[in-house]
């Protein structure tokens, strides 16, 4: 008898560690069935999905519905963001800008690029922008729109990327691009 308090003391512990015991003093011997051995299942295969051509993924780009653009290169890369899909010309000397909330293309106008000069555009997460010549132009996927201010020549502002703005300084300069507004807010704190 002094083995069943044993036995129940021992399942107690057992149940509270997490652990199952049953004890079987009427058949000591007594081995419990396996589970049946589960079914496996064979992989469904998902549908394909068309992606568009790029660097490393075949077919031509007219195998996609595409809007035609008067001058707009057919097989340049599109970078993006957030809000904003981005496309330079090959010779980065033309650029567009796609707003995902207006949903529309659009491009700087006018765009004043220097002979010899190419964009080097700054993507960030709802604008991009880039200095030209002496113009700094900012887009907003927000607004989908372009603004840009004018520098003295020979001036590059210094660019500055957040996911809300731009900040370009130069000298005693500091110009604000909002992706809210989309426009350009410039301060001389020198003059104020």
């Amino acid at each position: 008898m002094q083995t069943r308090p044993l036995l129940i003391g021992f399942g107690i512990l057992c149940v509270t560690c997490g652990l199952w015991y049953v004890p079987t003093l009427a058949q000591p011997n007594l081995v419990l069935p396996s589970p049946p051995p589960k079914e496996e299942t064979p992989p469904v295969p998902f549908p394909s999905t068309p992606f568009l051509p790029g660097p490393g993924v075949p077919g031509p780009a007219k195998e996609f519905p595409l809007i035609p653009t008067p001058g707009f290169p057919e097989s340049s890369p599109v970078t993006h963001s957030r809000t904003v899909a981005m496309v330079l010309s090959p010779d980065r000397t033309r650029i567009w800008a796609y707003s995902s909330e207006k949903g529309e293309w659009k491009k700087p106008s006018p765009l004043k690029i220097l002979p010899g000069e190419t964009i080097q555009p700054l993507l960030a997460e709802n604008m991009l922008c880039f200095q030209a010549g002496q113009h700094v132009y900012g887009f907003s996927g927000l607004t989908g729109t372009w603004d840009a201010f004018q520098v003295p020549r020979g001036v590059h502002a210094d660019l500055e990327v957040t996911s809300e703005m731009v900040i370009a300084r130069f000298g005693t300069v500091v110009s604000i691009f909002s992706a809210r507004r989309g426009e350009w807010e410039g301060l001389d704190w020198a003059r104020h």
